[in-house]
């Protein structure tokens, strides 16, 4: 978070953090060239001591594909990063979809969609976590399901 010495200083933001389950790690500031006669800006790093965060300690779990070889069912966890690598293996486009059910107004809840991977490709998919539930790995270009995907903690 940058700052500015002008309005504050690092010690009026320690009430703040600890009401959010945050505390400050460190601060700094950036050398300037010799002709800049001062600098009031500050940059403080601050780390999460939450449970409900998923910080940059966790690692992201990758989860390489091949479309022809996907489990029938597969099972992961909860509240961990993941991002999927598929190769399409097979001989025409696909895209490939995470779906976690469909809305009120009846359309998908997509996790994830990698769209459009050529043959002999792969896509990947953004980063993100699931929470417990059931999930379907769909390719989306014939709406076959691919893969049941369980999530428990």
């Amino acid at each position: 978070m940058q700052e500015c010495y002008m309005a504050c200083e690092e010690n009026d933001f320690l009430a703040f953090l600890e009401k959010g389950h945050l505390k400050l790690s460190e601060t700094f500031m950036f050398k300037k060239p010799d002709n800049q006669w001062r600098d009031v800006y500050y940059y403080l790093v601050i780390k999460n001591q939450h449970n409900d965060f998923i910080g940059d300690e966790y690692p992201v779990n990758l989860i390489k594909l091949n479309i022809s070889e996907i489990k029938k069912q597969m099972k992961l966890k909860s509240w961990n990063k993941y991002r999927f690598e598929i190769s399409n293996d097979l001989e025409d486009n696909k895209t490939i979809t995470l779906l976690n059910g469909v809305d009120k107004n009846g359309k998908d809840i997509k996790v994830f969609e990698t769209e459009n991977i050529s043959p002999s490709n792969k896509k990947q998919s953004n980063i993100f976590y699931l929470t417990p539930g059931g999930y379907d790995l769909v390719d989306y270009t014939s709406k076959k399901l691919l893969s049941k995907i369980e999530v428990k903690q």
